[in-house]
């Protein structure tokens, strides 16, 4: 039994040896890409960040510019600072397009973009919005 509990755990290590080679081997035989410093883990991010928030915000898609704000703040790269300045431009476009989105009598896509709202700091303007026909989530 004892020899059997030893020969288990040789195998484990060859084996998770084998696994740490090999992922070593692939690493190293993956062609390097050229990064700037300082932008690593971006890639997802466009390249004018913030201001694609803007422009979609000024374009009166509120839905598309919540989605790149939560891709902004997801990428840790900006500063408090600067995500407090597009959730003020946020907020009360978002609370508008929520009152509209109430009236037409679509209370969920309301509802579910107010919540998108607040998870990213923006739902101070949508929050008076709601009625008893569709209170607020």
């Amino acid at each position: 039994m004892r020899a059997v509990k030893w020969l288990a755990s040789v195998l484990l290590l060859v084996g998770v040896g084998f696994v740490g080679w090999r992922a070593y081997r692939n690493a190293q035989e993956a062609p390097d890409a050229a990064v700037e410093p300082g932008t690593a883990g971006q890639e997802a991010l466009p390249a004018e960040g913030l201001e694609r928030a803007r422009k979609e915000l000024r374009d009166g898609d509120v839905e598309r510019a919540v989605t790149f704000v939560e891709t902004a703040m997801r990428s840790g790269t900006y500063k408090e600072m600067e995500l407090a300045g597009i959730r003020a431009e946020l907020s009360p476009s978002g609370g508008d397009e929520v009152e509209r989105l109430i009236r037409r009598g679509r209370c969920e896509e309301a509802q579910s973009l107010y919540v998108r709202l607040a998870n990213v700091g923006a739902g101070a303007g949508a929050r008076e919005k709601f009625t008893a026909r569709c209170v607020r989530p």
